[in-house]
């Protein structure tokens, strides 16, 4: 019976300490929702196309436009971390050329500005905001679309 009791009391204590976690997870979600455009993208050192590529965020599942050849039905869900220094994103990749890859990265999110840094499939998780020549990252800058 005791040691019921303690097990009890052990998920009780975790569960409570996890909730404002949730909470402010839930509330840095509520801010990514809507549609964001590329600003400036760079992967491997070398700076990509932004052109015309949207990104739209409802709930945890992201679309990307299909504006681009090089992005077309691109989609997936994410989770995030924002209790992490920095703040940890993970995206798995649901359709597209990428289908079933997932992608570790880190992120800012700063009103309507939005910085994220991705490895490449199967890599460790970014600590810097930065794509050198040959690491297979991929920095973006996006901003929130004017309604």
């Amino acid at each position: 019976m005791h040691k019921r009791l303690l097990v009890t009391f052990a998920i009780f204590v975790l569960i409570a300490a996890d909730a404002p976690q949730d909470e402010a997870t839930k509330k840095e979600l509520k801010t990514f929702q809507g549609t964001w455009l590329l600003e400036s993208a760079v992967r491997d050192g070398k700076k990509q196309d932004a052109d015309k590529i949207k990104l739209v965020i409802t709930g945890q599942k992201y679309a990307l436009s299909d504006e681009s050849s090089a992005v077309i039905g691109h989609r997936g869900t994410f989770k995030m971390d924002p209790s992490k220094k920095p703040k940890a994103t993970e995206v798995t990749v649901t359709e597209g050329p990428d289908k079933g890859k997932t992608f570790l990265g880190i992120y800012e999110l700063g009103g309507d500005d939005y910085k994220v840094c991705f490895a490449a499939p199967g890599k460790e998780r970014p600590k810097e905001f930065e794509s050198p020549a040959g690491s297979g990252q991929l920095l973006q800058v996006w901003k929130r679309a004017k309604k």
